[in-house]
């Protein structure tokens, strides 16, 4: 019954300890503090520079051509993937 609760617990936790030593606590702390950080950056700049393109666009400034031979970064991931 032990084994199966601590399972659960793992599985359920935002994070686990995998020791006796709270020591590294705060380490983990500044490591979720900088990931945190570093989403918001790749999203505010996926977003900004989407702004950018679609005012180019409106502007005319990316005619069809442009735009269907500039591959969109969310189609590079997948097939990155397949190739593992």
């Amino acid at each position: 019954m032990g084994a199966m609760g601590l399972d659960l617990a793992v599985r359920s936790a935002d994070v686990a300890l995998m020791g006796n030593d709270l020591a590294c606590l705060p380490q983990m702390v500044r490591l979720a503090k900088r990931t945190r950080a570093v989403i918001t950056q790749n999203v505010l700049f996926a977003f900004g520079s989407s702004l950018v393109v679609m005012a180019a666009a409106g502007l005319g400034l990316i005619t069809p051509v442009v735009g269907s031979s500039v591959r969109p970064a969310g189609r590079a991931e997948p097939e990155a993937m397949a190739h593992v």
